[in-house]
């Protein structure tokens, strides 16, 4: 029985599965098992990683026909019933870990036996440019009390406005995982991170890691940037639906109300139109990003001065089939949210 089991689902991840199994590999702790799981990949990436396999017994690959990313929880769950760890990693196939990302969560999960997730900072960089847009989440000198989910429910008053934890971070107690009944599933929503996390915290505490433990590949054509407006609709939906369905001892804990929950998300439905557009105008969809500022330019909310400026510009660069990447890098503004 390993201490950890790393599942790593992967699709097409031929240029990143090397970066990724190598994170692993080198990482300080070593009591690991990783359980590589290809959706049917027509790539090289099946075959990378059976050569790794063949020195490194640590790790094991399975294929199956091709899913897709929208039944994720499905192969996620399936590679939680064929591990053995203690401790459940999720780690796709085109991100890759610091080498003691293992060794701290191995620490606090040890240490804080309560604990039933263990998350922390990542670096979020382009995979075009290879340069480091930000780190995730933004924190001051004083972190918020309530990332530690203490009492269990307190981290859903942030989480339910937006999902700041970074998947490639999280490390869950396999316990805690199994009695939610695995991976949750989002209908029509690519992740499961994020109904898996806020089922885990009606459960029991976290843990934050203040400290950069993974880095994320940022890249224009990922679904979630293909289909960001979508994906924010049916978020929101499911907000509301799970803040419904909460028990009394956990609504509790929820300072949230309705208008609060419909203003914040006015303003995050702009701010996504103005993303949306940014990454458009990179895949060269200029009169599709052309609409997406427009509709952040009519939203009827007078908040965001800065968003509507970024959407003229972004609306005037898209007439001229241009991309935002040079003025927003001399701006100092490369971060994505």
């Amino acid at each position: 029985m390993s201490t950890f089991s790393i599942l790593v689902p992967t699709y097409n991840h031929e240029q990143f599965i090397d970066d990724c199994i190598r994170s692993v590999v080198a990482q300080t702790f070593t009591d690991w098992e990783m359980i590589v799981l290809d959706d049917g990949s027509p790539d090289g990436t099946g075959a990378l990683v059976r050569e790794w396999a063949k020195s490194e017994l640590r790790i094991t690959y399975i294929r199956q026909s091709n899913k897709g990313i929208f039944r994720l929880f499905e192969t996620n769950n399936y590679g939680l019933g064929i591990s053995k760890g203690k401790y459940i990693c999720i780690l796709e196939g085109d991100d890759y870990w610091e080498k003691d990302k293992l060794q701290k969560q191995f620490n606090a999960l040890e240490s804080h036996p309560e604990v039933v997730l263990c998350w922390g900072k990542v670096n979020a960089f382009s995979s075009e440019t290879k340069k480091i847009h930000t780190i995730l989440p933004m924190v001051g000198s004083t972190v918020p009390f309530s990332w530690n989910n203490n009492p269990s429910g307190n981290i859903l008053n942030n989480l339910c406005l937006d999902n700041f934890i970074p998947s490639v971070t999280i490390t869950m107690r396999r316990t805690a995982l199994e009695e939610i009944g695995g991976f949750q599933e989002l209908q029509g929503f690519p992740a499961t991170d994020l109904p898996t996390v806020l089922k885990l915290a009606t459960m029991g505490p976290f843990y934050f890691c203040n400290e950069i433990l993974a880095n994320y590949r940022i890249q224009s054509n990922q679904i979630t940037k293909v289909y960001s407006i979508k994906l924010l609709e049916q978020r929101i939906q499911f907000i509301h639906g799970f803040i419904a369905s909460l028990p009394p001892v956990i609504k509790q804990q929820l300072m949230l109300t309705t208008p609060q929950l419909d203003r914040h998300f006015r303003k995050t439905r702009l701010i996504t139109r103005v993303v949306s557009g940014r990454h458009k105008l990179i895949r060269q969809e200029y009169k599709e990003a052309r609409k997406d500022f427009l509709a952040a330019l009519e939203t009827r909310s007078a908040l965001l001065p800065a968003w509507r400026l970024a959407a003229f510009a972004g609306l005037v660069f898209g007439l001229f089939h241009r991309n935002m990447e040079g003025l927003l890098q001399v701006l100092g503004k490369t971060g994505y949210r």
